[in-house]
Parts: C-alpha cells; sequence; structure tokens
C-alpha cells in the first residue's frame, strides 16, 4: 500500500536501450516506498535492457540497500548482497524473461521477496 509510481523517473535514472519511448520495445516500471524503504523496478525482457538506478532514493538509517533480482515466473530470487545508497548503479537482469529488481534498505533486514510469512 506504500508504493507510489515513479512517474517523474527520479528512481530509474537511465535505460539501454532506450526504454519507455514511443520506439521502444521495453517499458520500465519503476515505484518506490512512501517511506523511502523500498524500490521495485519490473523489468519485461530481461537482459535486453540495462537500468542505472539512483540509490540515493533508498531511505537507510546504516546507508546501505540490500539487493535481489526476483523472478516472478517461478517466485524465485538472486541475492545481489549490500552496497553504499549513494550515487547510481547499473542493473542487467540474469536472463533474457521478466525480473522485478527489488531494492531495500539494508538495515531494515527485510526477507527475499516473496519468502515472508503472515
Amino acid at each position: 500500500w506504500l508504493l507510489v509510481p515513479d512517474l517523474n523517473n527520479t528512481v530509474v535514472t537511465s535505460c539501454t536501450p532506450n526504454c519507455g519511448t514511443a520506439l521502444a520495445y521495453t517499458l520500465v516500471v519503476a515505484a518506490r516506498t512512501s517511506d523511502g524503504q523500498t524500490i521495485m523496478v519490473y523489468i519485461p525482457d530481461g537482459s535486453a535492457t540495462t537500468i542505472s538506478v539512483n540509490l540515493a532514493r533508498i531511505s537507510s538509517s546504516t546507508s546501505a540497500v540490500h539487493g535481489w533480482w526476483f523472478n516472478p515466473r517461478t517466485g524465485a530470487t538472486n541475492d545481489l548482497g549490500t552496497f553504499a545508497n549513494s550515487g547510481t548503479m547499473m542493473f542487467t537482469p540474469p536472463d533474457s524473461d521478466d525480473w522485478v529488481l527489488v531494492l531495500d534498505d539494508a538495515g531494515a533486514a527485510l526477507p527475499a521477496p516473496g519468502t515472508a510469512v503472515f
């Protein structure tokens, strides 16, 4: 319920090929939680696309981001580890299928996407 669409492209700052334009075949869609704890980016054609993400958009008391690739077809995750919540970082999905990039505040110690039990 906290996800807000990234309509002004403040999260995904660039995309290769030129995603989201009338001439592009890929429409990368991003959202960020209103508290700044999580960013989610849907990439429909995987390794055909590389995105640049503004990591400063993650609010973190520990100044760290934990990243994951989430496979929406299988529910599997690939752990990307942690990195600083500053600057921009390039991400390319593991293969040519659709993927969701999930970036969380590392200090929140959130579980891997799709693994939480409520």
